[in-house]
């Protein structure tokens, strides 16, 4: 039994991502869809941004995926956004054409990590590490599921409205105004194929 597939997931279709404020390595991130938001303020540690980027364009890029003991997986990545006293932890699983992103407050991803690679299976998991797994409902901001390309669309709208709002920040050489534009363009090649 998955018991990633066992979260109430909704569509990511509703799903927004809103870059606020970016000041002294802060960089200030709601999170909303019909139901909830989110706001949260981001280290300039974890480079959010650029993060979601990365994660996204090797999901896009690999479809399949290897465990640490070169083991086939499904395609799970976990992302981790550091507010230097909690953590935005992101976890985003590809499989059959279906793109699932949940994101918990202060989930401890290093479990989160040993439970992707027993493949979200309870059972499993307690039998290798004789332990209880994490509970995956618990602190639970989100659980989305769609296309990947509703997801792609709300990245892009994302760096477009960075790009709007701080026009010219990123040649003053501060952080989180700028972002990867190769890795960008490379993942909006996926959002039109």
């Amino acid at each position: 039994m998955n018991s990633l597939l066992d979260l109430n997931f909704t569509t990511i279709r509703d799903f927004s991502i809103t870059i606020g404020k970016i000041e002294a390595g802060w960089m200030e991130i709601t999170l909303s869809n019909p139901n909830r938001t989110f706001t949260y303020e981001a280290s300039y540690l974890t480079d959010p941004l650029n993060g979601l980027l990365d994660v996204m364009l090797a999901i896009m890029e690999n479809p399949l995926s290897y465990t640490q003991n070169n083991v086939l997986s499904e395609n799970t990545r976990i992302l981790v956004h550091d507010l230097e006293t909690d953590f935005v932890v992101w976890l985003f699983n590809y499989t059959n054409e279906t793109l699932r992103v949940a994101i918990w407050l202060n989930i401890d991803f290093d479990l989160l990590d040993d439970f992707r690679y027993f493949e979200f299976n309870e059972q499993t998991y307690r039998e290798h590490t004789f332990e209880d797994p994490p509970n995956l409902t618990e602190n639970l901001l989100f659980a989305l599921e769609g296309s990947h390309v509703s997801f792609l669309k709300t990245l892009k709208q994302v760096f477009e409205n960075l790009d709007k709002t701080y026009v010219g920040k990123e040649f003053e050489g501060k952080w989180g105004y700028s972002y990867n534009k190769k890795q960008f363009h490379k993942l909006m090649n996926f959002l039109y194929d």
